[in-house]
């Protein structure tokens, strides 16, 4: 798994895990495979070995890996997001304030959703812990929603390019708003406490790619700005953020 994340030159392939994947593709992958301009895929595949220690070591394979294409990273963003939350909380140093404390999430502008339950939680009550088991139990969009409001937009990209993820940029909700609406975030109260957090706004860039996207029940064909309805990442970035949490090396 990547350690350093600075370290490619434009494309970079492994031939071994290309003729790997072709040796067993069905007629629909090969067909995938032989057209990475138009898929634009990149794939990252890494060998997990452990040592007499029983200590894991990765070895990682690319395909078609170029840190200067688009890729939209889905809900691996869910990680980052978590982890920030923690760390947000462990920053407040407010006495009696953990991951338990009850969470209460208020509407504070245009578009945004009051939630003061969890019909998932045991006590019916929502938390930044419930909040975690529900992304990596069920990778739930809406507990993503909570934790991305908690943290808010600016704080958690920066807290990302302090951590050295200078590829990635997380700037919305999974859910519809607009990029204005994505840029505000909820007030937050714990408990009895007072105001905690509400988002600030990060600008985004303009990026265009692919041919078509889903408007309900019909196909456009024109690209989609992925700044306004996506998440953006280099390939390597947030995998590597996963990678290093694995090792302890992102973790305080």
């Amino acid at each position: 798994m990547l350690i350093g994340i600075n370290v490619y030159g434009q494309q970079k392939t492994d031939k071994w895990l290309e003729q790997l994947l072709r040796s067993q593709a069905s007629p629909l992958l090969q067909h995938v495979l032989d057209q990475p301009d138009t898929f634009q895929y990149q794939l990252i595949y890494t060998q997990i070995n452990r040592d007499k220690n029983n200590q894991p070591h990765f070895k990682n394979y690319y395909l078609h890996l170029d840190r200067d294409q688009y890729f939209n990273p889905a809900s691996t963003v869910k990680l980052p997001v978590a982890l920030c939350a923690l760390e947000k909380l462990h920053e407040l140093h407010i006495p009696g304030l953990n991951s338990n404390t009850t969470m209460l999430t208020d509407s504070s502008y245009s578009g945004q959703i009051k939630v003061y339950r969890d019909s998932l939680s045991v006590n019916g009550l929502p938390s930044v812990a419930q909040y975690i088991k529900e992304i990596f139990l069920i990778s739930d969009n809406d507990a993503y929603n909570r934790l991305y409001e908690f943290v808010g937009q600016q704080t958690l990209n920066e807290k990302l390019w302090q951590k050295g993820y200078t590829g990635s940029r997380i700037t919305r909700r999974f859910m519809p708003m607009t990029e204005e609406e994505n840029r505000h975030t909820n007030a937050i109260r714990f408990v009895q406490e007072d105001l905690i957090s509400a988002g600030s706004g990060w600008w985004g860039m303009l990026m265009l790619t692919g041919m078509i996207a889903l408007s309900a029940s019909q196909w456009i064909l024109q690209p989609i700005i992925f700044c306004h309805c996506r998440i953006y990442s280099k390939c390597c970035n947030l995998y590597c953020f996963r990678n290093r949490c694995l090792q302890k090396k992102d973790l305080r």
